[in-house]
């Protein structure tokens, strides 16, 4: 099917592939956005606050990805190998804000964090065997390992998934203010 479409037009298979992930997020942002609007719709205005922070840290994540689509053309010259990589993370990510869109989000938390944590690896191995990008491995195993411990531990002891919660909440600030700020001289020279 590629083959065809690259055949009959100018079109590239990195092209191609970044119009897959960005629609595939773009569905993830919308799934979450339907979400926020049952929340806010619903009377009473009792909110799982917990549930709305991971929202929006699942939100911040989903912009965050928007930055790998710079080396989509890189994979897209792998074929399928580099299709299935490419893809993976994003359909991972429409999955986590399907699960979050869910009403009731406490039974459901392993496994929303063990999705997370299969996302979390798909961006570190991107970046550091794909990509030989080194320079936030601090921010990204502090999330690794963060979101590994809430797998094991957010049904078990609420306080410590409120911490973790928090904790999780400012590595995302954090990491999502560092890769803004790293590229964004350079989109403003490139304009």
């Amino acid at each position: 099917m590629f083959s065809q479409l690259i055949k009959f037009s100018q079109m590239t298979n990195g092209y191609l592939l970044t119009m897959m992930f960005v629609t595939i997020l773009s569905f993830a942002i919308a799934n979450l956005l339907e979400s926020f609007a049952k929340e806010v719709s619903r009377k009473p205005h009792h909110y799982d606050w917990w549930a709305i922070l991971w929202k929006v840290m699942l939100l911040l994540n989903i912009f965050n990805n928007y930055w790998h689509t710079r080396f989509i053309n890189i994979l897209g010259s792998l074929g399928y190998v580099g299709i299935f990589v490419t893809l993976f993370g994003p359909l991972i990510t429409f999955f986590t804000a399907r699960l979050i869109s869910n009403r009731d989000f406490n039974p459901l938390r392993i496994t929303f964090f063990s999705l997370i944590l299969i996302k979390h690896l798909w961006e570190f191995t991107g970046n550091y065997i794909l990509f030989d990008e080194v320079t936030s491995w601090i921010i990204d195993v502090i999330q690794v390992l963060l979101t590994l411990i809430l797998v094991f531990s957010c049904k078990k002891n609420e306080k410590v998934f409120k911490v973790l919660s928090l904790i999780y909440a400012l590595v995302m600030l954090l990491s999502t203010t560092r890769i803004a700020i790293k590229d964004f001289p350079n989109e403003i020279l490139n304009y």
